[in-house]
């Protein structure tokens, strides 16, 4: 399979445009781009909402998105549609179990061909070697892994070799906020929130 992929020579919208300036948000493409991220939420707080913003942008670079669900339930499309997404150029892999998901995202990061792959993770931790891999091959393609989890910000990350962690909660007053943890390039723990409107299913 990677000597298939090594047939191709992957043009990236990314080389033929201005790049963004970062501001330092946990939404902010360049501040996520070659690295692994974990997302974490202890329930269903609005961390897809909030990943709206990060794959808009990518979209409007002309990069592709690629979302790896491994549990049995996958976001509900007109929610990212009512965000400004385009929904049918977002790659759905469906994976029966935990293990095929990575070895799914692995595929997915050796292609060079997105610019976002999201793992929507229902595993525990991820053992240090393919976390590894994945962090060697992001930062290669100079593609953004996000690991999304559902768990307490005080509980451990998936692994050391996750870059930048971000956690996403809500507010006595109902808003979502989401707030840079950890960001082992010692990038500002900065944090931002907003109250989010939304058709029935946004979450």
């Amino acid at each position: 399979m990677t000597a298939l992929f090594s047939n191709f020579a992957v043009q990236r919208a990314r080389n033929l445009l201005r790049p963004a300036e970062a501001t330092g948000g946990l939404l902010d493409l360049p501040r996520v781009l070659g690295r692994v991220v974990e997302v974490s939420e202890a329930g269903f707080f609005g961390a897809v909402t909030v990943l709206c913003g990060l794959m808009l942008q990518v979209q409007v670079r002309l990069e592709q998105i690629a979302w790896v669900e491994t549990g049995t339930s996958v976001f509900f499309p007109p929610d990212l549609a009512f965000r400004g997404l385009d929904v049918e150029a977002i790659t759905v892999v469906l994976t029966p179990e935990a293990k095929a998901g990575l070895q799914a995202a692995d595929l997915l990061l050796r292609s060079g061909a997105f610019g976002l792959i999201v793992i929507d993770w229902v595993g525990s931790t991820v053992d240090e070697a393919t976390l590894g891999r994945l962090a060697r091959m992001a930062e290669d393609r100079q593609t953004a892994v996000i690991f999304l989890t559902r768990k307490r910000s005080d509980v451990a990350s998936l692994g050391t070799q996750v870059s930048l962690r971000g956690v996403v909660s809500l507010t006595p007053l109902g808003e979502t906020q989401w707030q840079v943890i950890r960001d082992k390039q010692s990038g500002p723990l900065s944090q931002d929130k907003a109250q989010f409107y939304g058709p029935f299913g946004l979450y």
